[in-house]
């Protein structure tokens, strides 16, 4: 006779069970494209206005809708002692395309280095950067520290990110995905600025982002939203969303 589960524990390893794998959240087999569309508006720098109290930095809105992002997986190959997974990304709005080199480990899953537009070969980053973390539960939790740059200087992000949903459901162009693990993350940094468009200044910029990120099970990252603000507010600002238009293999 078949055993039988009863009762909570019981219930506890059925629905163990049932739960997608980790790693199929993001997926990094070669191969696989994704496409986006994004939407949004960016406020940047748009001169000086002379005003009776002085002279002010203006800032102009631009929308950035509907604009492709296309995705995909290339083989691996070794970098950093590791086997990483080159990601291309080209970009409507950037007239180009980068790479980053993803790995899987037991902690999660990492960008470990980058070839911006233009370089011949890739850099790595000082310390991986963790999109997801292990295990898939709401409230896990890790540091983040991910280089960026501002007004033509190096400056390093800081925050924290965390798990904060396993079981979202996400409609986006591409379809309706069930099961979403959302990840919510912010961080911040300061730079000092000297000169900004043909003006010499003496200040410090402050930047800080806000990002969700969706995966579902079997696609990886189905919709991001990214919030940058930046004091003083007149050296920009901007908000933009990723939808998944459409992936393959499904």
């Amino acid at each position: 006779m078949a055993a039988k589960w009863t009762g909570v524990a019981g219930l506890g390893l059925l629905l163990a069970a049932c739960q997608p794998a980790p790693e199929s959240y993001y997926p990094l087999e070669a191969g696989a494209t994704w496409r986006y569309v994004m939407s949004g508006e960016v406020h940047t720098f748009a001169g000086w206005a002379r005003e009776r109290d002085g002279i002010h930095r203006q800032t102009v809105g631009r929308a950035v809708d509907d604009y492709f992002v296309d995705v995909s997986t290339q083989p691996p190959r070794p970098l950093g002692g590791r086997e990483a997974t080159p990601m291309m990304s080209a970009s409507q709005l950037q007239q180009g395309f980068g790479f980053s080199f993803w790995v899987r480990d037991a902690l999660g899953v990492a960008e470990i280095a980058r070839q911006p537009r233009g370089a011949a070969e890739p850099t790595l980053l000082a310390a991986p950067v963790y999109a997801l973390r292990f295990p898939l539960r709401i409230g896990t939790s890790w540091d983040t520290s991910e280089p960026t740059q501002f007004a033509g200087q190096d400056v390093t992000l800081q925050g924290s990110a965390r798990i904060a949903a396993v079981d979202e459901t996400v409609t986006v162009p591409a379809g309706t995905f069930r099961r979403c693990v959302r990840v919510d993350s912010e961080a911040s940094a300061r730079a000092l600025i000297a000169h900004l468009h043909g003006r010499d200044i003496d200040g410090e910029a402050e930047i800080e982002t806000r990002n969700s990120l969706w995966l579902a099970p079997g696609v990886g990252p189905v919709k991001v939203t990214s919030r940058e603000a930046i004091r003083p507010s007149a050296l920009g600002s901007g908000e933009q969303t990723l939808e998944l238009v459409r992936f393959s293999p499904r």
